[in-house]
């Protein structure tokens, strides 16, 4: 695993199906308290429906939750 990704208060378990993107937010909302879908986007050049199924997946694994609703939303990290 990648040594800064052993500061999130994760398992390597729960990372490794993760792809780069997924891991590096992750890393990216240590330093911040909440992200948005869009952000996610710019940050990694990808379109809305890619961020969303990013998303989705780390919602679905219990890694991150939403805050706020519609164009307010934003993700926090769990944990």
């Amino acid at each position: 695993m990648n040594p800064s990704l052993s500061a999130l208060p994760f398992s390597p378990a729960q990372l490794e199906d993760l792809n780069q993107r997924q891991r590096q937010f992750l890393l990216m909302l240590t330093g911040s308290e909440s992200l948005s879908r869009q952000e996610y986007e710019k940050a990694f050049n990808v379109s809305d429906r890619t961020a969303k199924e990013d998303l989705k997946k780390l919602r679905e694994l219990g890694l991150i939750h939403t805050q706020g609703s519609a164009r307010s939303l934003r993700y926090r990290l769990i944990g």
